[in-house]
């Protein structure tokens, strides 16, 4: 599967690298608007590189946890999803966690 230059622009934005305007955000929430529409369109990688650039800048975001989570299912990769839980948060997933 090829990538146009809109997945491309995306994915480059998502690792942290400036898009056409050169400009890049330090904003967690930047980042996890930009994963919104991949993962609504099923390009789960790209959704992805935002919410973990998201959490690189804010690991206690929640709203990039539940839907990297959401994304992690969707690839079927459940591991990841348990790994990238805040220690703070774990008390309260209970039994939920692996």
């Amino acid at each position: 599967m090829r990538s146009n230059d809109s997945d491309l622009k995306l994915r480059d934005q998502a690792n942290g690298q400036p898009g056409r305007s050169g400009k890049m955000s330090a904003n967690p929430d930047w980042f996890f608007d930009l994963g919104l529409e991949p993962g609504h369109q099923g390009k789960f990688e790209l959704a992805l590189a935002s919410y973990d650039k998201a959490l690189v800048l804010n690991p206690g975001f929640i709203e990039a946890l539940n839907n990297r989570g959401v994304v992690l299912e969707a690839l079927n990769r459940l591991e990841g999803a348990a790994r990238r839980i805040p220690q703070p948060l774990r008390p309260a997933m209970g039994s939920a966690l692996p």
